[in-house]
């Protein structure tokens, strides 16, 4: 049996279920990618061309290097419904302010209906990027004094599409300033930041214990 690394539960509304969301580790990755990614990859999804070995190994990377990367798995009645990966620490800010942390990737399962389906749980009551916007919101909370907010990039394999989803829900664009020396991110007016007003609106109420 796989001992995970518990880090929040989610009590799900008019359900006996819980959202539990635990550490990323390489038997997740294999699982998604034998699982969900071909899906991802037939509907053409956002992130049908990201290579999942090498998003971990780079993961794993950028945490050794001090860019403190925390990886989120979340699970339904034991199947993922979703990964998200968040530097807390990325060399890289927006605009004059120090927007920390940095949401590197977001993907929901391709199956998600059917996970809920065969769960019984109404779609209604699960908003995946709401999850992955509390778990944000608790860390940053934890340990930051100055503005609560984190920012991302919308991934130009989305198109125009996923920009507007951004925008729509609270996202503000703004540019991307790096070291002068160290340059691993190539501005392309696609850097937003979340509102912080709506920032502070994100937390879900759980059940639980943090391991984190």
């Amino acid at each position: 049996m796989i001992k995970r690394t518990l880090i929040k539960a989610h009590p799900i509304q008019e359900s006996n279920h819980i959202l539990l969301i635990h550490k990323l580790e390489k038997v997740d990755i294999d699982e998604w990618v034998s699982k969900h990614y071909p899906k991802s990859v037939e509907n053409k999804s956002t992130d049908a061309n990201w290579s999942w070995l090498q998003i971990f190994i780079t993961y794993k990377w950028f945490d050794m290097m001090g860019q403190e990367v925390k990886g989120y798995v979340y699970r339904i009645n034991g199947e993922i419904l979703g990964i998200s990966i968040v530097a807390y620490n990325y060399p890289c800010y927006l605009s004059s302010q120090n927007i920390n942390p940095y949401l590197w990737y977001i993907v929901k399962s391709q199956h998600s209906l059917e996970i809920l389906k065969k769960a019984n749980i109404n779609p209604q009551y699960i908003k995946f990027q709401k999850y992955v916007y509390d778990m944000i919101y608790d860390e940053v909370k934890k340990t930051s004094n100055t503005m609560k907010t984190f920012w991302l990039h919308a991934d130009p394999i989305g198109k125009d599409g996923l920009l507007k989803m951004y925008e729509k829900n609270g996202f503000i664009s703004c540019p991307l300033v790096q070291n002068k020396i160290i340059k691993i991110r190539k501005d392309d007016n696609r850097y937003l930041y979340f509102d912080t007003n709506k920032f502070n609106q994100l937390s879900i109420p759980t059940i639980g214990d943090k391991y984190v």
